[in-house]
């Protein structure tokens, strides 16, 4: 997923650079939107894992070597 957005990123970058058109722009904006939903559900996910571990160390430890 990172290098996903990593990829959006860059081509917002490349959109804004070759020509400032409202359409380039709207799309860019677009991407922004999706990136930023994102990093969204991932600071919720983490914060989920903080939640727990918080709450019960060794269920983290069970949920964490079950991810792996």
């Amino acid at each position: 997923m990172i290098e996903e957005l990593e990829e959006e990123t860059y081509q917002i970058i490349e959109l804004l650079k070759n020509e400032e058109s409202k359409r380039n722009i709207a799309v860019a904006g677009k991407l922004l939107v999706k990136i930023t939903h994102a990093i969204d559900e991932n600071h919720a996910k983490l914060q989920q894992l903080i939640n727990i571990n918080k709450a019960s160390p060794s269920a983290y430890l069970q949920l964490y070597q079950g991810i792996r």
